[in-house]
């Protein structure tokens, strides 16, 4: 396990965030000056389980689908760091994706090259996919953010007796319209591949489908196929095929977010001095 206090080429500026597998940081290389994001884990990944990442670095070799170039830092047994160049990226506000539904479609289908992708190219996929782990940059394309755990290979054993991936894909339709399906149900064994995924059967869902004639799409599809379409790069590549690639007007979206996620942040002081002053009049 490392700290921002080990011996290294950065330049530690600021924390970027903070979860469950680890720290994110903006440095600064210190010779060349470039700006990088680094992600130092809690506690190191090890061994086998980080065959995921390791493949990820391995052949990731262009940024062509919102997916960096990223670096492990670590030992041949354990993963305990890894960072990758800095760009500019940003939360799209759930306001937003609640009021303009194409933003949603564009997410989605940005996850969906993304998969096709590192499924056909790495043999590996995106199975913990919160909304929270795309950014809009400012060219209007989403990236993936979220690099650790994971990201695993589509045949390992585990992950495949859960379903995982048919799982995230669940996940991901719920969580733009800012609902939990780990709050509904979690990922079980046994999981069968020649049914239809018994994750897309989620009651959630079914709220989701009859207000978004998109995901009532998506679903009736899915639900009529087997699970191991799951597994399929063509599936993902088909489904991303029919949405846009890129938001239009993306500064747009990326002040109006701003803006809101700070009146989030100014409204709760704004009550605190009112009644400071209230007290003291």
């Amino acid at each position: 396990m490392i700290s921002p206090d080990f011996e290294s080429p950065y330049e530690f500026l600021h924390i970027i965030g903070q979860g469950g597998e680890g720290t994110v940081y903006l440095v600064r290389d210190k010779e060349s000056g470039s700006k990088h994001i680094l992600k130092i884990f809690h506690s190191p990944i090890q061994g086998t389980s980080a065959n995921g990442l390791r493949a990820y670095a391995a052949k990731i070799r262009e940024n062509e689908v919102g997916l960096p170039v990223i670096s492990l830092i670590g030992s041949d047994n354990q993963v305990d760091a890894l960072h990758y160049p800095y760009f500019p990226l940003y939360n799209v506000h759930w306001r937003l994706l609640s009021s303009f539904e194409k933003i949603g479609q564009i997410l989605f289908g940005a996850y969906c090259h993304m998969q096709h992708y590192l499924m056909s190219h790495c043999g590996i996929g995106l199975s913990d996919t919160d909304v929270g782990h795309f950014l809009l940059s400012e060219q209007g394309q989403f990236h993936f953010v979220d690099y650790g755990f994971a990201i695993k290979s589509i045949n390992h054993t585990h992950y495949l007796d859960q379903g995982r991936f048919g799982y995230g894909f669940a996940m991901l339709l719920l969580s733009i319209h800012q609902m939990n399906l780990k709050l509904e149900t979690l990922p079980t064994p046994a999981y069968d591949y020649n049914a239809p995924c018994r994750y897309s059967f989620s009651r959630q869902l079914d709220v989701v489908a009859e207000k978004h004639t998109w995901v009532k799409e998506i679903l009736a599809e899915v639900r009529r196929q087997k699970s191991s379409i799951f597994l399929d790069p063509l599936f993902y590549k088909e489904l991303g095929e029919r949405f846009p690639h890129r938001v239009l007007l993306p500064q747009l979206i990326i002040g109006a977010s701003n803006v809101l996620s700070n009146l989030r942040n100014f409204r709760p002081q704004r009550v605190r001095t009112h009644r400071k002053e209230s007290a003291t009049s």
